[in-house]
């Protein structure tokens, strides 16, 4: 399927998360899909929105695990103050709004720049876990 555009519910039926592709093949083996230029929106929860993208995703376990490759960007979309997160591969857990890796990753906002090698975001709770080698360059005076 060219430019797919799938919307995925919870149980109470408000939007989950939707995706966009610029190409998208399932293969029923396995029940694999395979996405071009995959991007995950998240909707404004909590008054925060998420977008994940990257050039390559797959999606298993019913759509509810999606996971990015090449070039992944991760954005925060809550002025002032947007985050954003890029690393080489990680996987967006739905049901769990949990997004993981255990590559490197580098996080800049306003006033921080953090790098570190895995994380954990919990992205519902606006919550991101470092797991290991972190630095963190923070300038207060950037902070609006």
């Amino acid at each position: 399927m060219v430019n797919a555009i799938t919307t995925q519910f919870d149980k109470t039926g408000e939007i989950d998360h939707r995706l966009k592709a610029d190409e998208v093949r399932h293969l029923p083996v396995g029940d694999i899909t395979n996405a071009k230029n995959p991007e995950v929106s998240l909707p404004n929860t909590n008054g925060i929105a998420w977008d994940i993208s990257a050039k390559e995703g797959r999606m298993t376990d019913n759509n509810n695990i999606i996971t990015f490759w090449r070039n992944v960007v991760v954005i925060r979309n809550t002025p002032p103050n947007i985050l954003n997160l890029k690393t080489s591969k990680l996987t967006f857990v739905a049901s769990l709004n949990l997004a993981h890796t255990d590559k490197k990753v580098v996080v800049i906002d306003n006033s921080t720049h953090i790098k570190a090698i895995g994380m954990k975001a919990y992205l519902e709770k606006n919550n991101i876990q470092f797991l290991s080698n972190v630095r963190v360059t923070h300038d207060p005076a950037k902070i609006n």
